[in-house]
């Protein structure tokens, strides 16, 4: 009886090999000791896909180099190019929006800031070129409230950039809410003492406020190094950590268009004074950015008034 049963099992073990062995023999198409071949049709895709990664690239590069040569049109092409192959490629996003408006066409810039911030809700150099934007009272994009939108926005991802708190600044004092401006300011002095936009805003309430002397001592710091503002306005513009897709060499900027706006314009023009042999006057800066303020303010008032 046992023995009946080792025979038995023996069989079914017996059975087990035969069936595995032949399993594996039907499984095989090729001889022993060969790589099974892949087949043509996902070979012939492997191959289209990485010729379409460095046409891309090519593209890019171009792109790249177009713009830092100064040839916007040509640029925004390739970038074009580029985005038709990969339609979410940050780099390209943000490279064309600044080539747009280097060529004056801002509202199709902030098509393409506005499909970089679409593709990645924590672009912060996509907010912050968006509140620039809005933030110029020369642009017909002007509207201090989306630009306040978009610098907060900017600030939420990243704390430690102190642009988007003094593009707060800058919105709100265009608003006509000259605390909150000065509040803003006052944010940005106490990490950034040195900080021309924010040192500008309070000179301004100071001066408001009477107190000559210290508003005179804010917008010569305020003028800061003219030397030194050139090199930083040469200096590319490095994205932040992250803001960068697929492994793609980070976007530089010659030209960073945070410069733009009213109160750029007037550091523009105090840096200038300063290397007069005249120097800075303070009272006349003042009154010319009082009156300023002023118009965009009403410009603002205006608008908003007109909107249904």
């Amino acid at each position: 009886m046992i023995g009946a049963a080792l025979v038995s099992s023996s069989t079914r073990t017996i059975a087990i090999v035969a069936l595995i062995s032949l399993s594996s023999c039907e499984r095989l198409d090729q001889p022993a000791g060969r790589t099974p071949t892949i087949p043509a049709e996902a070979s012939t895709a492997q191959g289209a896909s990485r010729e379409t990664t460095r046409r891309f690239w090519d593209i890019y590069r171009d792109a790249d180099r177009l713009r830092i040569s100064g040839e916007n049109a040509k640029a925004a092409e390739r970038y074009l190019e580029a985005l038709a192959i990969d339609k979410d490629h940050e780099d390209s996003l943000y490279a064309l929006g600044n080539v747009r408006l280097a060529a004056g066409q801002e509202d199709q810039a902030r098509q393409a800031f506005r499909r970089l911030v679409d593709v990645n809700s924590f672009s912060a150099r996509g907010f912050l070129q968006l509140g620039s934007l809005a933030v110029d009272p020369d642009s017909p994009l002007f509207d201090p409230a989306a630009a306040r939108g978009a610098f907060e926005r900017a600030q939420a991802i990243n704390r430690e950039e102190t642009g988007a708190q003094a593009g707060l600044a800058e919105a709100a004092l265009l608003s006509g809410d000259t605390a909150a401006s000065l509040h803003h300011a006052g944010d940005v002095l106490v990490t950034h003492p040195a900080n021309r936009r924010a040192r500008l805003i309070r000179g301004y309430a100071r001066w408001r406020s009477g107190d000559l002397p210290a508003a005179k001592s804010d917008l010569e710091a305020a003028a800061g190094d003219p030397l030194v503002a050139h090199a930083k306005r040469q200096q590319p513009d490095v994205p932040s950590e992250g803001d960068t897709k697929k492994g793609s060499a980070a976007a530089t900027v010659t030209a960073d268009i945070r410069e733009r706006g009213l109160l750029a314009r007037a550091l523009a023009r105090i840096a200038a004074q300063r290397r007069e042999p005249g120097g800075i006057d303070a009272n006349a800066e003042y009154e010319r950015l009082d009156r300023d303020v002023k118009s965009a303010i009403a410009r603002n008032s205006r608008t908003k008034n007109q909107k249904p």
